[in-house]
């Protein structure tokens, strides 16, 4: 296809995120009996229901808590009542709040206690809570203990801790610690702490860091992250700096990051500015905007989308908008694609609908398909829904490929379903063979394992 099909939260990912997965916490009901954790004093803010937003080592990301204060506690009595926490991601949110506070007043025990801890997230994520509360009072003595003692998953967890406090208090002094790691995927999530923290004040100057990056791939990433985060809390002086590097090899995913952030926020303001893109960069950011846009509002995108001229914006924006029409109104998405005027980008649409219909709700579009009349648009209806139901349905499937009433193509496509049940389960695709009324002809073929 000629079309720029993308899945919209994956394009944001692939630009913002620079690696790392994502550390998932949360607390039972209120109705289970205490922890003994629980028999802590709470902090304000956990008695008012709050949460604070807390660093996760393994992901470099904020993930939401409830905070206890344990700067009121015997920080040695509260380590012993971890070890009574059976649930795991309780007592990782204990353990990380505890040697945070611990690491500010003694980091050396803080580590200790950490490095004890079995290998794996738990102590990977303690380790990384207690360099960043030693961090947040003195970061270039936490900084240097780490460049010094870890590697690993441990350093890259460590690094991305400490580069977040630092850069919270001085993101050029964190900077230029994060420039003396070896690039690689231990400062990954360094580097993002920083450009994360430097993005709410100057970006500009984050901007000027990153061009000092010397692997392409990470400077691109970082420029695309960076955009992203700008976007998010001023689109328009991001979208100005965006355009002053249109000339740049990062100027694609930039453009990319950017579309993905804005069109979450203002898709009709983000396609102002995508409609004044240079040729090179227009088609795709149509796409990406044109995705974002018709997974929540997709009339409104069609009318967009339905002023531009033939051409290569139609061409990449019309199927973009029916497959992300589809994820949520698969049978309005291929209404629409199918009123569209005779075109290529009108088959890929209703293509694109189908396809993105039967990965989803595969039986559903199976008792559409079977309303539909015989012939022209049913046929391609029954051909595109026996291809994708082969794997997951395959007797369904060769029911719709009796359907299609045009012989070459019926043909064609039983063939090609016919393989793809084989591969899967040769015996019960060669009994169904054997029982068919299949030309022996076309059943030789089969057999042989000819094309």
């Amino acid at each position: 296809m000629k079309s720029s099909m993308k899945q919209p939260l994956v394009m944001l990912a692939a630009g913002v995120l620079l690696g790392g997965g994502f550390v998932q916490t949360g607390w039972l009901m209120a109705t289970r009996p205490k922890t003994p954790a629980e028999e802590l004093e709470p902090s304000a803010n956990a008695r008012s229901g709050k949460r604070a937003r807390i660093f996760s080592a393994a992901s470099g990301e904020k993930v939401d808590r409830p905070k206890y204060d344990f700067s009121k506690t015997d920080l040695r009595k509260a380590w012993e009542q971890a070890q009574g926490i059976s649930d795991f991601t309780e007592r990782l949110d204990h353990l990380t709040e505890l040697l945070r506070e611990w690491g500010k007043s003694d980091p050396e025990a803080a580590i200790e206690m950490a490095r004890a801890l079995p290998v794996g997230t738990l102590q990977k994520e303690a380790l990384g809570a207690a360099c960043a509360g030693w961090a947040s009072l003195h970061p270039e003595q936490a900084s240097e203990w780490a460049q010094r003692n870890l590697s690993g998953p441990l350093a890259a967890g460590a690094f991305g801790m400490i580069a977040k406090e630092w850069a919270m208090q001085n993101p050029d002094q964190a900077a230029e610690w994060v420039s003396s790691l070896p690039e690689g995927v231990l400062s990954e999530a360094a580097v993002t702490s920083v450009i994360d923290a430097w993005v709410t004040r100057d970006p500009q100057a984050a901007a000027g860091w990153i061009d000092t990056f010397s692997d392409k791939d990470r400077k691109s990433a970082s420029l695309a992250a960076l955009a992203a985060g700008w976007c998010a809390q001023a689109p328009e002086d991001a979208a100005r700096w965006a355009d002053s590097r249109m000339a740049t090899p990062q100027a694609a995913d930039i453009v990319e990051a950017l579309v993905g952030a804005w069109g979450e926020q203002d898709p009709a303001a983000a396609s102002k500015w995508v409609m004044q893109l240079d040729e090179a960069h227009q088609s795709d950011a149509v796409a990406t905007l044109i995705s974002l846009w018709g997974a929540n509002e997709p009339e409104v995108a069609a009318k967009w989308i339905s002023r531009f001229p033939d051409g290569e914006l139609r061409a990449s924006g019309i199927p973009a908008l029916a497959q992300s029409w589809a994820g949520i109104e698969p049978a309005k998405a291929v209404e629409w694609s199918l009123g569209l005027p005779e075109s290529e980008e009108k088959s890929e649409a209703v293509d694109a609908s189908l396809r993105t219909w039967a990965t989803l709700a595969p039986a559903e579009l199976g008792a559409w398909v079977d309303k539909q009349p015989a012939g022209g648009a049913g046929d391609q209806f029954r051909e595109v829904a026996s291809e994708m139901l082969a794997e997951e349905e395959p007797e369904s499937a060769m029911k719709m490929v009796n359907g299609i009433s045009d012989p070459i193509l019926r043909e064609r496509t039983l063939i090609h379903t016919w393989k793809v049940w084989s591969r899967n389960a040769p015996d019960a695709a060669a009994a169904w063979l054997g029982n068919s009324s299949v030309r022996p002809e076309v059943v030789e073929r089969l057999t042989k394992g000819m094309k």
